[in-house]
């Protein structure tokens, strides 16, 4: 007859130090990869809004292109006694109406006639700094028009998720006649 009260060495189970580690090991791996996805969140995130930012500049710039390409008398604002570099762009478009690209606070804006200036640009871009270079006109050279602008700027929030750019793009008038 067995005695149950005696010991009895042949246990099964983990004790209680092997559940600790296993549980701290587990809690460590889970840890790093919630972090590495976090990491993965926060650059999707970026690549989305840089993605969205940048289409609207490019936005932005063709439209400036296609109404220099189809326009007429263009100028700049007069820096060193010629329009060699201007930060304002301005012409007559298709419909004869007068058209003026500026900076103002941060954005590129576009003003139609005498009417109201209208942002180009989103508020989630910060121009810094826009030149126009005007070539080909009156000048009596004979060189087809063309527009060289340059661009620079961010978007993003200054320091954290800053994104800085600086494009330049020549625009050439279309020969219409």
């Amino acid at each position: 007859m067995q005695n149950f009260f005696s010991s009895h060495t042949d246990t099964k189970g983990f004790t209680l130090i092997e559940m600790i580690v296993s549980v701290a090991i587990f809690a460590t791996v889970v840890l790093i990869a919630v972090g590495a996805l976090l990491s993965i969140i926060a650059v999707n995130r970026k690549a989305n809004e840089l993605r969205v930012v940048m289409e609207n500049l490019n936005f932005a710039i063709e439209s400036i292109a296609r109404g220099v390409r189809t326009g007429t008398d263009y100028g700049c604002t007069v820096v060193s006694g010629n329009c060699n570099d201007g930060n304002q762009l301005y012409f007559i478009d298709q419909t004869s109406n007068n058209v003026r690209y500026t900076l103002t606070d941060g954005l590129i804006t576009r003003q139609v006639g005498g009417g109201d200036t209208v942002p180009v640009t989103s508020s989630e871009i910060v121009i810094e700094d826009i030149h126009f270079w005007v070539r080909g006109v009156g000048t009596g050279d004979m060189m087809q028009p063309r527009v060289l602008m340059t661009v620079q700027g961010m978007s993003g929030v200054e320091g954290k998720n800053e994104t800085r750019f600086s494009l330049q793009t020549t625009i050439s008038q279309r020969d219409t006649e």
